[in-house]
């Protein structure tokens, strides 16, 4: 088994990885970083550039890509799990240009649920036409592909959001996904669902404690802010 991570290390999301499960791939969410949106605004019509340019720009993995590619019915394809309907991981599968460039569709593995709430996000984000290129498969659909797939249950700030252990005849690995905001007792849950592995591969994003941040952490923030932008007026808006 070898295991690459080409998003999501050292960085706020992004995660991109692929487990080699000697010659048969998946790939754990396909993200693109938040650092990465912040620090540039054409973010969002990035979507629409040449596959040529998202390379030479260090979003698209090429090379991973197309080893990972199984050709089936004259189409190629890469298998993949959703662990949550968070940007950070399913953003670049909305880069619909390059994949179409690179003649490559995502068979994306996951519960209905999590795969309708990344359905309703990108309906209501005006991008209908991701949709054309994912092949919505259930988890225990991947048999088919040599693997066992068994979805957990993670608590995180977007609904329906899983962890995965995946089987092979060879090893057996899980991948955490996104559990912030998780409480002591539901995390006590997970890890017992995460027992007996070979490799467990996990976000490690603000996981310092179990809880929320409190009201005194908040309003430390808030004066921190203010000291920033005190010639601005500032405008808080509470959902």
């Amino acid at each position: 088994m070898e295991i690459k991570v080409l998003g999501g290390g050292r960085t706020v999301g992004g995660n991109k990885i692929l487990v080699n499960f000697d010659g048969r791939y998946m790939w754990f969410d396909m993200g693109i970083s938040y650092d990465r949106r912040l620090k540039l605004p054409e973010y969002n019509i990035m979507r629409g550039f040449s596959l040529q340019k998202i390379v030479s720009m260090g979003y698209f993995p090429q090379e991973d890509i197309m080893a990972s590619a199984k050709k089936e019915n004259g189409l190629r394809y890469i298998n993949v799990l959703l662990s949550h309907a968070h940007a950070d991981h399913y953003g670049l599968m909305t880069y619909f240009r390059a994949w179409e460039e690179a003649k490559i569709n995502l068979r994306l593995y996951s519960p209905i649920d999590t795969f309708r709430t990344l359905q309703a996000r990108l309906e209501l984000g005006n991008l209908k036409k991701v949709l054309t290129n994912l092949d919505f498969r259930k988890p225990e659909e991947a048999e088919a592909e040599g693997f066992n797939v068994n979805p957990v249950r993670v608590d995180h700030s977007m609904d329906a959001a899983r962890g995965y252990i995946v089987t092979s005849r060879q090893s057996r690995i899980g991948y955490t996904g996104d559990f912030r905001f998780t409480s002591e007792n539901e995390f006590k849950t997970m890890t017992k669902a995460f027992e007996d592995l070979d490799v467990l591969v996990t976000e490690g994003t603000r996981i310092v404690d179990h809880g929320l941040q409190t009201e005194e952490d908040v309003k430390n923030q808030i004066k921190m802010l203010l000291t920033r932008f005190f010639n601005s007026t500032v405008i808080f808006i509470v959902g």
